[in-house]
């Protein structure tokens, strides 16, 4: 892990609310791996005393991204950012996905911002030869903000809006069998909020293996504070080390 003072390359405003923070930092871009994050400090007086987590969005020539959804005084400080400001970033950190081993397909699932760490995940099964489908949930058609970048490595992208403004009418998880019969995956891979993974832990239990990574507010990213932890079969996890990256199976939700 490093601690480094990464300059803001570029900030797009994506859709209202989400911007795409291109942060340069070579150290951070050659070591990170899909479903790892990094801690970023939100300013430097005593409003901003705890880092933010955010995952890793892609990588690209010594830089990476961040998906930043505004939400509160850290993230709206972040989407002001210009090019040029620089950031105290700590990072790679965490366990990412496990996704080299011997299977052919695999199914990505995302609701809302949990797309963040499965762009780069699905780079990395695309390089590792794997075919990709991807089920990818929001709210409207303006949260679907990673369908181009997408479009660019999989080989179908299944799109569920809750408005049915573009896609599939409803909720992600009423479509999961159906996609999950079609596809017929060897991994499931899957970020979003806790009750979608929760469900898609159900449904895959006992078929397949899946991966998810857990959201949780870290007050000090290294373990000790144990403000993120998740109650697992094993005992209680720190997200923040231990995961976010966990098999689906562990957690007792």
């Amino acid at each position: 892990m490093h601690r480094v003072k990464a300059r803001v390359e570029s900030n797009v405003k994506v859709a209202p609310g989400i911007h795409r923070l291109r942060l340069s930092s070579p150290e951070i871009a050659l070591e990170a791996e899909p479903g790892q994050f990094v801690h970023v400090l939100c300013g430097e007086n005593r409003d901003y005393i705890l880092r933010r987590p955010f995952s890793v969005h892609r990588v690209r020539n010594g830089s990476f991204d961040l998906l930043i959804q505004v939400v509160g005084r850290g993230t709206t400080y972040l989407s002001q950012l210009e090019a040029g400001d620089v950031l105290d970033v700590t990072g790679p950190t965490g366990r990412g996905f496990e996704f080299t081993g011997n299977f052919k397909k695999g199914l990505l699932v995302a609701g809302g911002i949990g797309v963040a760490p499965l762009v780069f995940l699905a780079e990395g099964l695309r390089e590792n030869g794997k075919e990709i489908y991807f089920l990818y949930g929001a709210a409207t058609r303006e949260g679907l903000v990673c369908l181009d970048d997408l479009r660019e490595v999989v080989q179908k992208i299944f799109s569920v809006t809750e408005d049915g403004s573009f896609g599939y009418e409803g909720l992600l998880t009423e479509f999961f069998s159906e996609v999950f019969e079609e596809c017929s995956p060897n991994r499931i891979f899957a970020c979003g909020p806790e009750e979608m993974l929760r469900k898609v832990a159900a449904s895959t239990a006992g078929t397949v293996p899946c991966q998810i990574s857990l959201e949780r507010k870290m007050a000090c990213g290294i373990g000790a504070c144990l403000s993120c932890v998740c109650r697992t079969r094993e005992g209680y996890k720190r997200v923040c080390v231990d995961g976010p990256v966990f098999d689906a199976s562990e957690i007792i939700w």
